[in-house]
């Protein structure tokens, strides 16, 4: 998230649970689920008038991109490991 903002990343908790997630972890338990969104402060999330930046999408789109990278680059290494240690 830094590469993509420029700035560290910080922990906040915002919004309120998603439904349809708890019955998709239980129907594949065996799954991670990642949800992520865009927001910023004006962007009136779930209003009649709701908007996002572009700037925030497109850092967004970014910082997702560059961590589902990194996790393949991981997933990737640990099978070659695994795989010559056998």
């Amino acid at each position: 998230m830094e590469t993509a903002w420029g700035a560290k990343a910080v922990t906040m908790g915002a919004g309120g649970s998603i439904p349809f997630v708890a019955a998709l972890g239980e129907a594949h338990p065996q799954c991670s689920i990642l949800i992520t969104g865009a927001e910023d402060p004006d962007s009136r999330a779930h209003g009649a008038n709701e908007s996002v930046h572009v700037g925030e999408l497109r850092n967004a789109i970014v910082a997702e991109a560059l961590f589902l990278a990194t996790q393949a680059q991981t997933t990737q290494a640990r099978t070659t490991q695994a795989r010559t240690e056998t």
